[in-house]
């Protein structure tokens, strides 16, 4: 590598000293014309000796580790995103409760878990109001009711 540099830079101060040297006329183009091409080849020369050694790059392993990383991501983040907007969305009603959220494979809504700490009691409401608002089938909401939470006891 070292190598090619120090001969491209040569090259250049040949070309250089050349265009200084040379006269204007027809011979001075031949000249530059012959000297373009060795300033190619020179900078070229390197590509043979590279596409003949064996290049093993393996790009799907690398895509599929860094995809696996990004769906993971973005599925716990549009989980969070639901759950928080969910909860918001009773809390309109005036209903207090813990809303979780698993999505299946398909990144759908697989189960909606939704724990009441009021004494609202009136549970077919909240499933109802969770299944509207997150537009899936009401056997999806599992409902659980508490009397106090973790943190309050």
């Amino acid at each position: 590598m070292q190598g090619w540099i120090i001969s491209i830079v040569c090259v250049i101060v040949l070309g250089v000293l050349l265009e200084i040297v040379l006269p204007n006329g027809k011979i001075a183009k031949y000249v530059k014309g012959v000297f373009s091409l060795l300033v190619i080849f020179v900078i070229v020369s390197p590509l043979p000796k590279l596409l003949r050694s064996e290049w093993k790059f393996d790009f799907s392993s690398a895509w599929a580790s860094v995809n696996e990383g990004f769906v993971k991501e973005t599925k716990d983040e549009r989980t969070r995103e639901k759950e928080e907007e969910t909860k918001t969305y009773l809390a309109l009603y005036g209903f207090d409760c813990e809303v979780s959220i698993e999505l299946g494979a398909d990144y759908g809504i697989s189960e909606i878990e939704v724990i009441d700490f009021g004494k609202s009691g009136d549970v077919t409401e909240i499933i109802d109001l969770v299944a509207n608002h997150l537009n899936v089938e009401k056997n999806k909401v599992k409902f659980i009711l508490k009397e106090k939470r973790e943190a309050d006891v």
